[in-house]
């Protein structure tokens, strides 16, 4: 808390300290000094460490050092930023231009210059930022800089020395050949300052450039000059040759080398970057935690290129070989993503790149569950409409016949003794019309109780398709006494997963439809089969069929077709909603279809059972 309410009056104020980072061993004044004035100051603080080329050429005890000076860094407050560049004065310059430092704060080195035309650190990053006050502490127990170049630099490999022997090699054969071909001597000059070149781009240090340039006046001067095999010239213009010789080469060599090195770090820095849009583009795309987490943590893996793994448990910090950051959505902690460290600490640069992505991961996942949060509470308005509209349909279509068949029971106890029996049977036959729809209504409100949240919740088993379309006919038998009801079983046996009740019921309100839009005396087929892999049932009947511009509409709940006609025919606009509904749980489709000559086909299919023969 105290560090936020720092950085908030640093930016209220204007004032922004900036500390130069460094493995000296009196950088940790430095960074005392730098925090004490961002302290007194109620300044931003930030801690700049400028990556060059060197930097994986540090010593064990320098690279212990520049970590113990980040922590400190950290711990005094100070938000680290870690920069890469050839030039450290012009990054610290650049930087301080672009995030607004009104204050630089730096070691004074010993050096002074490998000649008396170079400047020291601090004398260039005072022509580059003259803008900004520098504050120099004193650095005189530190070691040259100087020197200290010059032993990273001169480190001898086995495999180095022998790429530039065979480099060589080549070159003196080549060499060689123009000799024989009367070649002009420049000719074979060029040839062993490309060997410098290709030396210093090959190896890792500087050394080998140097080594090089002086290899290959050697060379050329005892292989190639008058008198050859001695280290004589009978020319006086030959030591300025050489001396130019050597000066060319090397030079050439160590801007070789310079760019090898640039090239590798935009190539690094071009990597990252590229693996950082592609997490930013590929958790936009993805939803669920498990497939954010597993994203983020595999993007990870090919930035840092160290092991990753996630906990659930709550850790913070190093934990034997790993280092733990808790990941949150929102203020809720869901577990902690672990940074391999068994063979190196996490650098400045990689904490960064670890926050960025674990940003990333958290901005994915509170989307996430806030557009899961959304579609619950739309799903949850939808299902209160669904609600409000059943209660409102229900309520009517009930009315009517309860009404219908108190009305006639009445007539019957009231006037049993007038009531010829042909009116008797009348209002018998009223009764029962009126008991089935009642039937057909409640068994569709027993279906639609078991949506939850939207879908339907099923109760699967293995089914044998034929004895469902058997006693769903069996059911309809007595409904459809005034029309000709046809079950063609299959002659294979289809088994199906399924909810047996809710498929039974799916053929009821389909041929329910049929006995109640066709007329009298109308055929209507109910047939089952099987095809790639899914079970076909089909209900046709020969009535006077469905409009086209009813077609896409006739499986929309509250939809009915005697709405846009006469009302001679009762619906509640239910029956084909629920059996969409139904058949699409089961995985399954359902549409209509013209029959030929006349009437309409509805078509479903759900999923069949494998039958395995263990012989």
């Amino acid at each position: 808390m105290e560090e936020a309410v720092l950085e908030h009056r640093g930016a209220m104020n204007g004032e922004h300290i900036l500390a130069c980072l460094s493995p000296s061993p009196t950088n940790k004044r430095v960074l005392e000094e730098a925090a004490r004035l961002a302290r007194s100051q109620d300044a931003e603080f930030t801690v700049l460490y400028v990556k060059t080329g060197n930097r994986n050429r540090l010593s064990g005890e320098d690279t212990l050092r520049l970590r113990e000076n980040m922590d400190l860094a950290e711990r005094l407050g100070g938000r680290v930023v870690e920069l890469e560049g050839s030039d450290i004065p012009y990054e610290i310059a650049r930087y301080a231009r672009v995030s607004g430092t009104t204050r630089i704060v730096i070691g004074q080195s010993a050096v002074r210059g490998r000649h008396m035309f170079t400047r020291t650190l601090t004398d260039r990053l005072l022509s580059y930022a003259p803008e900004a006050d520098i504050y120099i502490i004193p650095d005189r127990n530190a070691q040259p800089q100087n020197v200290k170049k010059i032993r990273e630099e001169i480190r001898f490999s086995l495999m180095d020395i022998l790429k530039c022997t065979g480099v060589f090699l080549l070159c003196t054969i080549l060499s060689e050949l123009f000799r024989r071909m009367h070649f002009s001597e420049a000719n074979i000059i060029m040839v062993f300052i490309l060997a410098t070149v290709v030396n210093s781009i090959i190896t890792d240090y500087r050394v080998y450039g140097l080594l090089s340039s002086l290899v290959g006046v050697f060379l050329f001067n005892y292989l190639f000059t008058e008198p050859r095999f001695t280290l004589f010239v009978y020319e006086t213009g030959y030591q300025s040759t050489f001396v130019i010789m050597f000066l060319v080469a090397f030079i050439t060599g160590n801007l070789a080398e310079r760019l090898r090195r640039s090239a590798m770090e935009s190539a690094d820095i071009a990597y990252r970057t590229q693996i950082l849009l592609d997490t930013n583009v590929m958790l936009e795309k993805i939803r669920g935690e498990e497939e954010i987490l597993g994203a983020a943590l595999l993007q990870l893996e090919k930035l840092l290129e160290r092991k990753i793994v996630f906990t659930r448990d709550i850790i913070n910090g190093p934990r034997k070989e790993y280092e733990y950051t808790v990941l949150k959505i929102g203020r809720r902690e869901i577990g902690s993503v672990g940074v391999d460290i068994l063979h190196q600490d996490l650098t400045s640069q990689e904490r960064n790149l670890l926050q960025s992505v674990i940003g990333e991961c958290t901005l994915a996942l509170e989307n996430d569950s806030n557009l899961k949060a959304r579609e619950e509470a739309e799903l949850q308005a939808r299902s209160e409409n669904l609600r409000a509209n059943l209660l409102r349909s229900i309520s009517h279509d009930l009315r009517t016949p309860l009404t219908s068949i108190s009305g006639h029971a009445a007539n019957l106890l009231s006037n049993e003794a007038v009531i010829s029996p042909e009116q008797r049977r009348a209002l018998y036959q009223d009764i029962s019309d009126e008991s089935i729809w009642l039937i057909d209504l409640v068994e569709n409100l027993l279906s639609i109780s078991r949506i939850e949240n939207g879908r339907m919740q099923l109760q699967i088993q293995t089914e044998e398709l034929s004895s469902i379309l058997e006693e769903a006919a069996g059911r309809l038998m007595k409904q459809a006494k005034d029309h000709e009801l046809i079950l063609e079983p299959s002659e294979e046996i289809i088994l199906v997963r399924a909810d047996g009740r809710l498929i039974m019921q799916v053929v009821n309100n389909l041929v329910g439809n049929a006995l109640r839009y066709t007329p009298k005396g109308s055929r209507i087929r109910i047939s089952a089969s099987q095809k790639e892999g899914m079970a076909l049932v089909c209900v046709a009947d020969d009535g006077p069929g469905i409009p086209d511009r009813e077609k896409e509409k006739i499986f929309d709940m509250f939809y009915s077709i005697s709405n846009t006609g006469g009302d001679t025919v009762r619906s509640t606009g239910l029956g084909l909603s629920l059996c969409r509904s139904i058949v699409q749980a089961h995985g399954g489709a359902i549409w209509v279809r013209d029959n030929d000559p006349a009437g309409a086909v509805f078509e479903f299919t759900i999923p069949t059972e494998e039958i395995e023969i263990h012989e």
